[in-house]
């Protein structure tokens, strides 16, 4: 039998791939695929035994946003589908990894990015940004840093 106590924290580096369709009007379309982990740390009771941990929880993410473009910054919002595809523990036992894993393999979520575009020449942009993703089934949110090196067709 085991007792968990956990806790979100420690900010990993993710990677991705998107894609853009810029309309008319300052309006677009951005989607893509993302691969995000969480770190959950703490400790718990296992078979007698006080015990600290790390479990590493890793997603796929799919958003799908629209996106307004400015002079100033660009603003992004939508939804996503983040599908949970694994976990692997840093500690002493593989027996607390269901303990803290999700129980459900796809939950919905939001999405909220500012970015700023900058001009590097006539093809290449480069662009930053700042982004929040909560997921609602997951009970867990996204807060982190992007950039992006795009290529004009």
């Amino acid at each position: 039998m085991a007792a968990v106590e956990d806790g979100f924290d420690q900010p990993v580096a993710g990677l991705g791939l998107t894609f853009e369709l810029k309309g008319k009007n300052h309006s677009g379309f951005e989607t893509g695929l993302l691969y995000r982990s969480i770190n959950i740390s703490g400790s718990g009771f296992l078979n007698g035994q006080n015990i600290d941990y790390v479990v590493v929880n890793s997603f796929l993410s799919i958003p799908l946003m629209y996106k307004f473009y400015s002079n100033i910054v660009n603003v992004s919002l939508g939804c996503t589908m983040d599908f949970y595809v694994g976990s692997r523990i840093k500690g002493p036992s593989k027996d607390l990894i269901n303990l803290v894993a999700p129980s459900t393999t796809a939950s919905p979520g939001f999405i909220i990015k500012l970015s700023k575009s900058i001009s590097l020449s006539d093809k290449i942009i480069l662009e930053p940004d700042i982004h929040f993703a909560p997921n609602l089934g997951y009970q867990m949110a996204y807060i982190g840093v992007g950039l992006a090196i795009k290529s004009n067709f």
